[in-house]
């Protein structure tokens, strides 16, 4: 029994050698497994993460050449419809649409010239305006043509498309001056990515739904020059083209005084430039949009904290871009309800009196209330910029002695 005693302790022993020494290995190559995969994930991450990189570069590159490409497609399609309406029954008397979309095509390809050497991005925003206006009068033209089928009056789409038309003529003529004012070589890139995508333009629409009311009512007034001008879509648009005029009036001023520019040419401002007139805000999203384009206008493009127009003209006359500000921070792109109890009721106090201000309301609810905030306070940005336009015009030119 003692030696069998001996072996089987024998036996436990060298097994229990050979379990430690298979457990010790077994532990080494667990070890350096991990090991391995974490260098692999070491390196792979890396080869990751530039993949995607790549994609993205790749992204960036082709989707705005796609995006463009696209856009000329369509407008070029857009082109060719009006065409064929013109020359069918019974849109022969509308051959005079012919020769105005060739003069248009022609401004595009002026504005794409022009543009060249912009990223190509916003070359897609520089000929939206008149991508929008043509595909517009297409539409419009299908529209009458089915009307006319019925046996109801197309007067109103007819003067509709005689609108859209004199708008796409106006603001490609100011864009095409755009260079001329601006340094565009110098053209600074926004760091604000969540508006890269392409604007809303929607004034065609609504001004055709105004026109169709109107023409509900009195057909006659069509042919009244004042009833169209009177129209809530004409007056905003020729007061958005009266700002967007005055914001290179005012670099000019500066320039002729050697003085710096108050207006920074970036992409948003050129953005902006070209959005502001098309957009009316029907919606609180379009008239986040619109205020977009007047913080990127006013007040990123002045200097932001340091606005560069401040002391030029009474503290009073520059409260229209605090109210942009706090619309934009404080109620459409960013959280209200974000930081101190005491600093979010302030928020929301100035919020209530900036909108109770321009439309009479704490809180905008309607169409009606959108549109009303977004001319109200347009208007006001005009008289601001006028003031600040006047004031330098009021110097005396420079190096010019005064007498104490």
């Amino acid at each position: 029994m003692n030696e069998i005693a001996r072996l089987a302790a024998e036996i436990s022993k060298r097994y229990e050698a050979e379990r430690f020494a298979i457990s010790e290995a077994a532990r080494v190559l667990l070890d350096y497994d991990k090991s391995r995969r974490a260098a692999l994930e070491a390196i792979a991450k890396p080869l990751e993460d530039h993949r995607r990189m790549i994609e993205s570069m790749n992204r960036g590159l082709f989707e705005p050449i796609e995006l463009v490409e696209a856009q000329q497609k369509a407008f070029a399609k857009s082109i060719a419809d009006i065409m064929a309406f013109a020359k069918s029954d019974p849109w022969r008397h509308l051959t005079a649409v012919s020769s105005q979309f060739a003069r248009i095509q022609s401004q595009v390809s002026q504005i794409t010239s022009v543009f060249a050497s912009l990223h190509i991005d916003l070359r897609a925003v520089v000929i939206l305006p008149s991508f929008a206006g043509t595909d517009h009068i297409r539409d419009t033209l299908r529209l009458s043509e089915l009307w006319g089928r019925g046996g109801k009056s197309a007067a109103a789409l007819a003067s509709s498309i005689a609108c859209t038309e004199q708008h796409v003529a106006a603001q490609d003529e100011e864009i095409l001056q755009y260079p001329a004012v601006f340094n565009l070589d110098a053209l600074e890139e926004s760091e604000d990515a969540e508006l890269a995508v392409l604007p809303t333009l929607n004034l065609y629409h609504v001004q055709r739904t105004e026109l169709v009311l109107v023409a509900r009512k009195s057909p006659d007034a069509l042919e009244d020059p004042a009833t169209i001008d009177a129209l809530p879509s004409f007056d905003y648009t020729k007061t958005a083209q009266a700002v967007c005029g005055l914001i290179p009036l005012i670099n000019q001023q500066c320039a002729a005084r050697g003085e710096e520019e108050i207006f920074k040419p970036t992409n948003q401002l050129i953005r902006a430039l070209v959005t502001l007139p098309n957009l009316i805000a029907v919606s609180r999203d379009l008239f986040a949009q619109f205020i977009d384009s007047l913080y990127f206008m006013v007040y990123e493009g002045a200097g932001k904290d340091n606005l560069r127009f401040l002391g030029r003209v009474p503290e009073k006359a520059v409260e229209p871009v605090w109210a942009v500000k706090h619309f934009r921070n404080y109620d459409l792109r960013h959280d209200v309800e974000h930081g101190k109890a005491r600093d979010i009721e302030k928020k929301q106090v100035d919020l209530a009196q900036d909108y109770f201000r321009l439309i009479g309301v704490p809180v905008p609810r309607t169409r009606r209330d959108f549109r009303n905030a977004q001319l109200a306070l347009l208007k006001q940005i005009e008289a601001m910029l006028r003031s600040i336009s006047n004031a330098i015009n009021a110097l005396p030119p420079p190096g010019t002695a005064t007498n104490e």
